[in-house]
């Protein structure tokens, strides 16, 4: 599986609904429990098809962020999803405050 990186600010956005990502020949939907995100744990699915073929095998990773603000360090939540079959992935992100984080997938 070819390496995608895609940035998603999916945090602090006020939708309910999945995003789609498209990024060449690979297609993204990502979702979220509680939707939209909130603090705390945030379940993850993220299901992600190649020329609309479910990917199997792949290594996922989460990763977001939120730059410093005045005197607050910057804050940075990683998580690692689990491949439940036919292209759906699976994981928890803890969100430790309320903000709008940029979202950072790894698919390899």
């Amino acid at each position: 599986v070819v390496a995608v990186l895609i940035l998603v600010v999916l945090f602090g956005c006020q939708t309910s609904k999945a995003q789609v990502v498209k990024v060449g020949e690979y297609r993204l939907e990502i979702s979220t429990n509680p939707s939209p995100p909130r603090v705390g744990d945030n379940d993850l699915k993220l299901v992600i098809l190649k020329k609309d073929q479910p990917v199997s095998n792949a290594k996922i990773t989460v990763s977001a962020s939120m730059p410093a603000m005045g005197t607050m360090a910057a804050m940075k939540a990683d998580t690692t999803l689990q491949e439940k079959g036919m292209g759906s992935y699976e994981g928890t992100l803890n969100i430790p405050m309320d903000a709008t984080w940029d979202v950072v997938i790894h698919v390899i």
